[in-house]
């Protein structure tokens, strides 16, 4: 018998276009986001039955529970970060993905990790809990979707970016993703169409950070975010509102100035980079 342990990046995108069809596998998102490093890590082994354990509590995500229930392979599943769910991390994508895919490597079945994969993003879809994480989150960077799925259907584009340079995620809060696919409207529609054509013509990190907060203003209330970012804005590259978390991008010689900022106001926050790399799996023989 044999553990997996699956490390998946977490997901904040910054503009994103629905894309909806008859078919989970050819919904999904248009749009781009940022994969940072702050990973779920999540152990995989068999067990009697299905169990999910987040920060050694048991949960029951019904995003998860639908990949049990398509992949019959009963698992435990410790999973571990330092993001919490509902707050615009795209966590529930993240479990998804590590209880697709680590119930596909310890069963032994017959099915690529690509495949496995898509059984997390068929979940999202018909949850409603996501539709572009499970693709961006697989294959990590600073990446562009370019045509809707999961791997092995969509397809990104990956951006280069200056590595030395720092994620700071605050977390404000939780905001269900239902209720913001619910608002989608016209107007966003055409704003993302418009953010996608202009990211593609100058793919550059600071002007997707714009190009993010000016969409995500039709969603999401900027009045605090304004307040806690205006001491600081000077040391920013950039920043913008997914859901509750307020996402910084700064360079790593103003870090200290920052988070001496943020302790001060006790504000919750997480130092990241951003993840060059998507998915990574590690098998372990158990003691």
């Amino acid at each position: 018998m044999k553990r997996v342990r699956i490390k998946v990046p977490l997901h904040i995108t910054g503009f994103w276009k629905p894309v909806y069809t008859r078919d989970p596998l050819t919904t999904g998102s248009l749009g781009a986001g940022l994969n940072i490093d702050s990973y779920l890590v999540a152990d995989v082994m068999k067990s009697s039955r299905s169990t999910l354990f987040l920060n050694d509590r048991e949960i029951n995500i019904p995003t998860v529970e639908r990949v049990f229930k398509y992949l019959e392979g009963p698992v435990i599943i410790k999973a571990y970060t330092n993001a919490i769910l509902g707050a615009g991390y795209g966590l529930s994508a993240a479990l998804a993905l590590a209880a697709s895919i680590g119930v596909t490597i310890v069963y032994g079945m017959k099915i690529n990790l690509e495949k496995a994969a898509s059984i997390a993003h068929i979940a999202e879809v018909e949850e409603a809990t996501g539709l572009g994480d499970v693709i961006a989150m697989y294959y990590g960077g600073f990446e562009i979707r370019i045509k809707p799925g999961p791997p092995g259907v969509g397809e990104i584009i990956k951006i280069p970016y200056d590595p030395s340079i720092r994620i700071i995620t605050l977390i404000l809060g939780k905001y269900d993703t239902p209720s913001m696919l619910k608002r989608y409207g016209i107007k966003q529609y055409i704003m993302a169409e418009n953010c996608l054509k202009q990211l593609l013509s100058y793919p550059d990190l600071q002007y997707f950070l714009e190009l993010s907060r000016t969409f995500t203003k039709t969603f999401f209330n900027y009045n605090e975010v304004e307040k806690i970012i205006d001491p600081i804005k000077k040391y920013l590259i950039g920043y913008y509102l997914k859901k509750r978390v307020l996402v910084i991008a700064v360079e790593k010689e103003q870090i200290n100035d920052i988070i001496e900022y943020l302790t001060h106001k006790k504000i919750r926050y997480i130092v990241s980079s951003i993840s060059s790399n998507g998915i990574s799996l590690e098998e372990y023989p158990l003691n």
